[in-house]
């Protein structure tokens, strides 16, 4: 979500910061995908996303790599999103 949406990951963030708590809710988090008019909310890998999200927390089964391949590739999205 960092990296796809910017936007509506700091507006959690700051949320998150302002009540105080470690991570956003589940409830929050859906509350601000249902609000906001990006196409990365209605996919499907953000709704199983959120699923595992809400089932395990922080902490996932299973472990997520990335590298430098996958960096440059949502600085691309982000960059066509957002400048062009």
């Amino acid at each position: 979500m960092k990296h796809e949406v910017p936007i509506e990951y700091k507006l959690l963030m700051e949320v998150s910061g302002f009540l105080k708590i470690h991570a956003p809710s589940p409830e929050l988090i859906e509350a601000i995908s249902y609000a906001s008019d990006d196409i990365f909310f209605k996919k499907a890998k953000f709704w199983r996303c959120l699923m595992d999200y809400k089932k395990y927390g922080l902490r996932p089964p299973y472990s997520i790599h990335t590298n430098a391949n996958k960096e440059l590739y949502y600085i691309h999205l982000r960059f066509k999103k957002y400048l062009i």
